[in-house]
């Protein structure tokens, strides 16, 4: 990750989706594009922040990448899939606002939502699992190797996605 922060790699052209779906099926660069194609997301919505700092650039890096993890980690971009994401950034960054915005959802559940409790507990700790055992997220220039299968992704990274898991409530 150190020397991504000095290189300060970033991804500057916008989501060629279009070629991405061209790709062969079991890519990540496929994956990712019939993900946001799917639910009709922009692959540009993170908004752009200058980076002056290696704080900014975490932070920039966390926007560009954030889609790629739901992508590699298996989590659904709902608000379930969303937490399972965060408890993976808490446990790979140990970034405050990551484990505020985790610990909100769950209270958020808790009070609002508890029938789907079990299935939030289960996110955030198989995330939380996956962020302690696979490589850092943060630290894979995943735009240069997008014709690379999912699965050799995974295995790189020592990470079994949460299709895998089996976990009661999933």
């Amino acid at each position: 990750m150190a020397a991504m922060i000095e290189d300060r790699y970033l991804r500057t052209e916008e989501h060629d989706l279009e070629a991405l779906l061209k790709l062969p099926a079991d890519t990540l660069g496929y994956a990712f594009a019939r993900n946001l194609t799917d639910k009709g997301f922009d692959p540009d919505y993170f908004r752009k922040r200058e980076v002056k700092t290696d704080i900014d650039y975490v932070l920039m890096r966390l926007r560009q990448t954030h889609d790629i993890w739901h992508v590699i980690t298996g989590f659904d971009t709902d608000p379930v899939g969303e937490l399972g994401v965060k408890a993976v950034e808490v446990a790979q960054t140990r970034r405050p606002m990551a484990a505020v915005v985790s610990c909100g959802g769950v209270m958020r559940f808790l009070l609002h939502d508890p029938e789907n409790l079990g299935k939030v507990l289960a996110a955030v700790s198989a995330g939380y699992q996956m962020g302690i055992k696979s490589k850092l997220l943060l630290a894979q220039r995943w735009e240069d190797h997008w014709d690379r299968p999912l699965d050799e992704w995974r295995a790189m990274i020592n990470l079994t996605p949460v299709t895998s898991l089996t976990p009661k409530e999933w």
